[in-house]
């Protein structure tokens, strides 16, 4: 069995290595005819790496007997969701250039039923040649490989960056070039994945609000293809060409019918846990008694998660995660309560460090109705939670004539 493995990854290797080799022993020059192409495929809901989607770039001269996608981007598509989500955020997953054969990119593609579209690009012959050498040189050298970075350098910004280079200052964006917000953007392809929604709005900052201005925003193939359709080359003679010569659609997805099933998502996790606090707080109002589990709970757990939010804006001090101003909410701070309970401090302590926790609270729902930063609508049962306790704290306490913990 070790010996057919072993076989198996030489075969592997060997034709890997072959189908390099052929690929960069192309030293000579693409003939007239060969055309050069920006590939795109839909976003792909059952793939957390294809979300956004995806472009690769289609170089094609039948006379050279090539037809390769220069694909950039690839790594293992295997991750789970905090691994990907680490990569693609903390600049710590490796990925690379890979030149395939086209047919076996189209069929993979094709296979997930993701619409295909191919956009040939409007070159002269030296506009060619210098993209082709481009290519070449990029998946020959130290370049092949690169650390992920969602907004700056991935799948799409390679191609918009290479483009860029290509035409100098002479490429000028279409009229319809907007300036969103990063957030928006990002919203525009999670609507439908409210977890992955969720996830990225809990790690990233205030600065992502901000609008991104020029192509920088540009960093998703829907929108980088959207403003290229209506772009064009300006000469110094003041002559102009499109920037696609021709667009075509080379798969159209298969639609399928909507999943109507039920979905648990954030928000009714967090509406759930603010009815199942109220019930608590029903029970005690009527028997009168302060149950100091509830606050052990409460507390003690969003502690523990503020703990690890601050640790993790402390080590990866990246540009989108900070400033915050969710750390109003979740800091490890929460634990100072949990230990005052725990050693029955005088109640002075408790009353300062709610109404402490109480402005904390709400100065982030002035954050959210002031749109200072994005503030998913799931976290407010839970702050309203908080809010409760503390209120609940300072001025309820008092008139009951028994403490009792549970």
């Amino acid at each position: 069995m070790k010996k057919r493995i072993i076989y198996i990854l030489i075969i592997f290797v060997a034709v890997w290595c072959c189908t390099t080799n052929s690929i960069f022993a192309q030293t000579k020059s693409l003939s007239k005819d060969a055309t050069i192409s920006i590939v795109t495929a839909s976003p792909y809901a059952k793939q957390l790496v294809s979300t956004f989607g995806h472009m690769a770039i289609r170089v094609n001269d039948a006379e050279l007997g090539i037809d390769y996608i220069f694909n950039y981007g690839v790594f293992d598509s295997n991750l789970p969701l905090l691994s990907v989500l680490h990569g693609m955020f903390q600049i710590k997953l490796e990925c690379e250039l890979w030149v395939i054969p086209f047919e076996e990119y189209y069929s993979n593609t094709k296979s997930e039923n993701r619409t295909i579209h191919e956009h040939v690009l409007n070159l002269s012959s030296e506009e060619k040649e210098t993209m082709w050498k481009f290519l070449i040189e990029h998946a020959k050298g130290a370049g092949r490989l690169y650390y992920f970075d969602f907004f700056n350098e991935n799948c799409t910004t390679y191609p918009r960056d290479l483009i860029g280079r290509v035409f100098n200052e002479t490429l000028i964006y279409s009229k319809n070039l907007t300036f969103n917000s990063y957030r928006s953007t990002i919203h525009r392809y999670t609507e439908d994945n409210p977890w992955l929604k969720f996830t990225i709005d809990f790690i990233t900052g205030a600065k992502i609000d901000k609008t991104a201005h020029s192509f920088y925003g540009l960093f998703t193939p829907q929108e980088l293809e959207d403003i290229w359709m209506d772009s064009y080359i300006e000469y110094a003679s003041e002559d102009t060409k499109a920037l696609f010569k021709e667009s075509v659609v080379l798969f159209e997805r298969n639609e399928l019918d909507e999943n109507t099933s039920f979905r648990f998502t954030p928000l009714l996790l967090s509406l759930c846990l603010l009815a199942l606090f109220g019930v608590f707080m029903i029970i005690e109002l009527l028997r009168k008694k302060y149950y100091k589990s509830i606050d052990y709970v409460l507390f003690g757990f969003m502690g523990i998660v503020g703990l690890l939010f601050f640790l993790f804006k402390l080590m990866y001090s990246n540009w989108y995660f900070l400033p915050d101003w969710k750390l109003l909410w979740i800091h490890p701070f929460h634990l100072i309560l949990v230990f005052i309970m725990w050693k029955n401090k005088p109640a002075k302590y408790l009353f300062a460090y709610h109404i402490l926790n109480l402005t904390l609270l709400i100065s982030l729902l002035a954050v959210f109705i002031f749109s200072i930063q994005y503030i998913d609508i799931a976290y407010l049962p839970i702050v309203l939670c908080m809010i409760i306790r503390s209120v609940h704290n300072i001025f309820m306490r008092k008139l009951y004539n028994k403490h009792q913990t549970c």
